[in-house]
């Protein structure tokens, strides 16, 4: 019996370090009212769409003026994009007038001041291990 234990014992374990931790630094937080929301994607078309009820993880905490770090752990290998609002008036959406954003708004590779960018675009490559990522935040 214990001779099956240890190789159980090491693929149980392989399984849990191929596991990747992404910590995404959001800085230009212009106020402590409302909320940030962080959704990370992994389907383009979710991102394509915005659709937080899509997105793979999403989290979701009282903002903080300046900056905040948020870790996603647990992360399979593969392609991400982040979506990141300031939902000031605390809502749960973000608000725009005529289609410009009234509200924070920010997206992987610091992208997004001309017009929202594709998933390819904003793609973050996650291998094995502990990834940094820097959103900051566009006020109009």
């Amino acid at each position: 019996m214990k001779a099956y234990l240890a190789p159980l014992m090491l693929s149980v374990m392989a399984c849990q370090t191929a596991a990747s931790s992404l910590d995404v630094q959001i800085d230009g937080i212009r106020s402590a009212k409302g909320k940030v929301i962080v959704s990370l994607f992994s389907q383009s078309k979710a991102f394509a769409a915005a659709d937080m009820n899509q997105a793979k993880v999403l989290t979701i905490q009282q903002a903080i003026q300046g900056s905040m770090r948020f870790r996603f752990s647990n992360l399979s290998v593969g392609e991400y994009a982040l979506i990141v609002h300031h939902d000031e008036n605390d809502d749960g959406r973000l608000n725009e007038k005529e289609g410009i954003p009234l509200e924070g708004y920010g997206f992987s590779q610091g992208l997004g001041k001309q017009a929202a960018p594709s998933f390819d675009e904003a793609k973050l490559t996650i291998n094995e291990g502990m990834f940094d990522s820097q959103v900051r935040l566009i006020y109009q």
